[in-house]
């Protein structure tokens, strides 16, 4: 009993020093996300974070100039067994970003981990961006 006790207060130990060692998952991403001015004079191009989906990874982009969303892209986004869903979701989630300039829009149907993931990495962007 005494061996096991051990062994398992040294696996906890080495793991919560593995972990507070290992940074976030999403800080490269948050330090890289600033904007950017592209081509157009005044717009700025703000990357969300990186979103783990059931189904695979997600990350949006948005171009933004005077406080409005003019577009967003996602340029990352699950694919494989799943890239029927992306295909259908993806435009959907992006007209529902424009009309609404913001996070809150309605999930697709049939495709709501996507849009959870399109969801939470807008968010992200527009916060990066401070709108």
């Amino acid at each position: 009993m005494k061996k096991f006790l051990l062994i398992a207060l040294g696996f906890i130990a080495a793991l919560t020093s593995v972990l507070l060692v290992t940074p976030p998952r999403f800080s490269d991403d948050r330090l890289a996300s600033g904007g950017t001015l592209k081509s157009g004079a005044g717009e700025a191009v703000f990357k969300g974070a990186v979103i783990s989906t059931p189904y695979g990874d997600l990350q949006v982009e948005i171009k933004v100039a005077n406080g409005k969303i003019l577009d967003v892209e996602a340029i990352q986004a699950p694919g494989g067994s799943n890239q029927t869903y992306t295909d259908l979701a993806v435009p959907i989630l992006r007209e529902e970003t424009l009309t609404a300039q913001s996070a809150n829009i309605q999930a697709v149907s049939g495709a709501s981990g996507l849009s959870s993931g399109w969801k939470a990495s807008l968010a992200s962007a527009i916060a990066t961006a401070g709108l």
